[in-house]
């Protein structure tokens, strides 16, 4: 490898990083949010965390980063969790109107 290419490849190593620790911060911030929420806001943080793990999951296969990927999985059981409840609590609310 040439001395001048090594300037590149730190700046893709740093860039790399840099996109892991954001995407890091924002999938713990957008879980405490979820948590904290009121139940008739969570919806709209979900959507937040949708929006997030796309990105997050091509980093994670890329770089595959533990941390990354056990937040991924919170994620996805916490999502999975949120949208079990709620279709749920709809079915329920169905029910007891039809009462």
């Amino acid at each position: 490898m040439k001395m001048d290419s090594w300037p590149i490849v730190f700046q893709n190593v740093t860039l790399i990083k840099m996109q892991l620790d954001i995407a890091k911060a924002q999938f713990r911030q957008a879980l405490e949010n979820l948590e904290r929420a009121p139940e008739e806001h969570k919806i709209e943080f979900m959507k937040e965390v949708g929006k997030i793990l796309p990105t997050a999951v091509t980093l994670a296969q890329e770089t595959r980063d533990p941390e990354l990927e056990a937040l991924i999985r919170q994620v996805q059981e916490t999502l999975m969790t949120r949208r079990i409840f709620l279709q749920f609590r709809a079915i329920l609310v169905t029910l007891l109107e039809s009462k």
